[in-house]
C-alpha cells in the first residue's frame, strides 16, 4: 500500500506543478516515534527519553536533511497512511522552495558530518557517561539562548564561560560550539513552522481531492483529529492553512520561498480572518482577550524565534567574587531558573549566584 499510495500521490503532485524533494519513508513503533520526537532528529547525539502519552504522539515527522526522511506511525489504516503521505509531500515541496530552510539544512548537516568525526575522537579518551552528562547539561543551558535579528543563536553565559576560562577543556568547547549550531538549526526550522505546516495542509487537501479521497480526508480530519494539538492550544495546521488562503496568487512564490512565521502573520493575519477563526487567549485580570491587535501580537510572539535574552552575566560581581554571577528577569525561585542554575553548577563544579535584574 505504502509505495503505491505514495506513487499515486507523487504523480498527482507532478501533474499540478509541484516539485517535492525526494524523501524516504520509515515506519516506526510508538516508542520509536516518541524517541525521534524527543531527539528532534534521528541521528542526534545521546538519545533523549520521553514519557509522551500515546494520545499525543504525532502520526508523522518530516526531517529536513540532504535526503529527507518521513517517519510514519506503524499500523495505520490505508486511508490514514494516504492522508499522511499527502501531507508529507507538502513538506517536501516546501523544502524544495524555501530558501532559508534549504540553506540551513545543507549547512547544518555539513557541520554535523564533521562533528560526528570529532565526537568519535572524543569518545576514544572521555568516558561515554561524562560526554552524555555534559551534553545534557549544555542543551538545557542552551534552551535559554536567544535569537538575534540575523537569525543567529546567542548565549551570553556560555560565550562568557569560554572566553573567561571557566571552560577550558577542548572537547567541552567543541561540544558547546556544535550544540549552538544545532540550536540554530532548530530555531530556523521553528521560524518557518506555521508556514510549513499550513502549506503541507493545503497541499494535502488538494492531492486527496485529486485522487478521490475527499470523503476520507473529511472523516479523518473531523473524527480522528490527527492534527489536534491539545498541549499547544493552537491548531497550527488550521491556522497555517487559513493564512495561506489569504495569499494572492501574485505573491504565492515569494511567500513560499522567502517568508518566515512573523512576516506571514504580520501580512496575512487580517481582522476578517480573526473574526472567522475567533482566536482568543486567557490573561490574568481581564480573563479572555479576543481583541484583534492583542491576539495578533501574541501569535507573532509565539511563532517568532527572535527573543531578547532573559539571563545576563554580571561581569563586575563575577570578577569581584570569582564566582559566576548572573542576572535574570525571571523569578529567582521559579523551576526554570533553579534547574538552569543546577545545570551550570554541575558543569562548573562550583557555586553559581543568581540575582534579579531589577534589584540587588
Amino acid at each position: 500500500m505504502g509505495k503505491d499510495s505514495l506513487q499515486e500521490l507523487m504523480d498527482q503532485a507532478s501533474e499540478v506543478g509541484l516539485n517535492p524533494v525526494p524523501f524516504r519513508v520509515k515506519e516506526l513503533s510508538d516508542q520509536e516515534l516518541i524517541t525521534i520526537q524527543a531527539r528532534g532528529y534521528e541521528a542526534k547525539w545521546i538519545p533523549a527519553t520521553s514519557k509522551t502519552p500515546s494520545s499525543d504522539i504525532v502520526m508523522e515527522l518530516f526531517e529536513p536533511r540532504p535526503y529527507p526522511i518521513a517517519y510514519l506511525r506503524k499500523n495505520l489504516r490505508k486511508e490514514q497512511k494516504k492522508w499522511i503521505l499527502a501531507h508529507v509531500i507538502g513538506h517536501a515541496d516546501f523544502l524544495r522552495h524555501h530558501e532559508l530552510l534549504q540553506q540551513t539544512t545543507k549547512a547544518f548537516f555539513t557541520i554535523r558530518k564533521k562533528a560526528d568525526h570529532q565526537f568519535f575522537n572524543i569518545h576514544q579518551y572521555i568516558p561515554f557517561r561524562e560526554i552524555r552528562d555534559f551534553l545534557l547539561h549544555i542543551r538545557a543551558i542552551i534552551s535559554f539562548s536567544h535569537v538575534n535579528s540575523e537569525m543567529e543563536i546567542e548565549n551570553e553565559v556560555l560565550s562568557f564561560l569560554m572566553k573567561e576560562g571557566f571552560i577550558n577543556e577542548a572537547w567541552k568547547r567543541e561540544i558547546i560550539l556544535y550544540c549552538m549550531e544545532e540550536a540554530g538549526f532548530f530555531a530556523k526550522i521553528h521560524c518557518t513552522s506555521l508556514l510549513n505546516e499550513g502549506y503541507a495542509t493545503i497541499i494535502q487537501k488538494k492531492l486527496l481531492e485529486l485522487v478521490g479521497r475527499r470523503d476520507a480526508y473529511l472523516y479523518i480530519k473531523e473524527d480522528i483529529k490527527l492534527h489536534e494539538q491539545k498541549k499547544q492550544g493552537i491548531n497550527i495546521y488550521r491556522l497555517g492553512s487559513k493564512l495561506w488562503e489569504q495569499v494572492p496568487k501574485s505573491k504565492f512564490t515569494t511567500v513560499l520561498s522567502k517568508y518566515d512565521n512573523d512576516l506571514f502573520l504580520k501580512t496575512y493575519y487580517t481582522s476578517s480572518l480573526h473574526l472567522k477563526e475567533s482566536i482568543s487567549f486567557f490573561q490574568e485580570g481581564p480573563g479572555v482577550n479576543s481583541k484583534y491587535e492583542d491576539v495578533k501580537k501574541l501569535l507573532r510572539s509565539h511563532f517568532s524565534v527572535i527573543k531578547k535574552p532573559v539571563i545576563l552575566v554580571d561581569h563586575a560581581l563575577t570578577k569581584q567574587s570569582g564566582y559566576l554571577t548572573l542576572r535574570t528577569s525571571i523569578p529567582l525561585q521559579s523551576t526554570k531558573i533553579l534547574k538552569f542554575k543546577s545545570h551550570l553548577e554541575k558543569i562548573l563544579a562550583q557555586k553559581v549566584y543568581m540575582k534579579s535584574i531589577y534589584w540587588d
